[in-house]
């Protein structure tokens, strides 16, 4: 009786045991599948979130980036709007400067290089003045003077301004010649400047020789030249120009000064 109540005792024991045991391990199972579950949701909630901040920021990359396409767009349009002006300015200051054109025609006439050699200058005194007067050299500085020419400086590009630089400087000497001339201070011309020359043999290495053989003065000789490459490297040209063209009685101008210029020494005259 004790021996079976033992033998009881221990198959109780044993099984109490593996009932435990399976417990155990059916609960190790579900906490597992429990924790497994609670981490996949975890994760799946933080991915979700993960890929929501992602959205916004591609939104607002986005954003961003038609920002900067707009911007860019309308700088561009805005660069292209003040280059157009500016091709527009240096067209109406070509214009005034054209006034000079049959003025400069007499200028590449003349043999200043014997005029300087042999101190002759007061021989075409009157005849500077004559073209002054005739030419209302005034009037022409005064215009450009008044004329605002800082759209050309800001947004035409390197060769267009160049070959307009040197257009401009040409005329620019021209008057300062006439002016020279009329005044008696041709001094100053006579002084080492070399700077339009320098310039123009830059571009042109061909014309170093010319310059070297007939002086200086021969700057006047690529007048038109760079007249020409002025218009051809504009980046736009503008058509249909409405401006009311000045009344200039050229045919006057043209006879009166051939009539000084025929009255100068005949050696004087190329």
């Amino acid at each position: 009786m004790e021996e079976l109540s033992l033998g009881g005792i221990i198959l109780s024991t044993l099984s109490s045991v593996g009932i435990i045991g399976v417990v155990g391990y059916l609960s190790k199972n579900i906490i597992l599948k429990y924790a497994e579950k609670r981490i996949s949701y975890k994760f799946e909630k933080e991915l979700e979130k993960f890929r929501g901040d992602i959205r916004e920021k591609e939104s607002h990359i986005a954003l961003i980036n038609t920002y900067l396409t707009d911007l860019s767009r309308n700088r561009s349009k805005l660069r292209s709007d003040k280059q157009i002006i500016a091709v527009e300015d240096c067209f109406k200051l070509i214009k005034i400067l054209n006034k000079t054109n049959f003025m400069i025609e007499m200028l590449v006439r003349i043999n200043f290089k014997k005029v300087f050699a042999d101190k002759r200058e007061l021989e075409l005194q009157s005849f500077f003045e004559q073209l002054y007067l005739d030419f209302n050299v005034e009037s022409i500085l005064t215009e450009i003077r008044e004329f605002n020419d800082n759209s050309i400086d800001l947004y035409l590009d390197s060769k267009s301004l160049n070959n307009f630089n040197i257009f401009k400087g040409i005329i620019f000497s021209a008057i300062a010649y006439i002016l020279a001339f009329k005044d008696k201070t041709t001094s100053f011309l006579k002084k080492e400047d070399k700077e339009l020359v320098n310039l123009i043999t830059k571009f042109l290495p061909q014309a170093k020789a010319s310059f070297e053989e007939y002086g200086d003065e021969y700057i006047f000789q690529w007048h038109s030249y760079f007249f020409e490459q002025t218009k051809v490297s504009l980046r736009n040209f503008i058509s249909g120009d409405n401006n009311s063209e000045d009344i200039v009685n050229i045919q006057n101008i043209t006879m009166s000064s051939r009539k000084i210029y025929n009255n100068l020494p005949s050696d004087l005259k190329k």
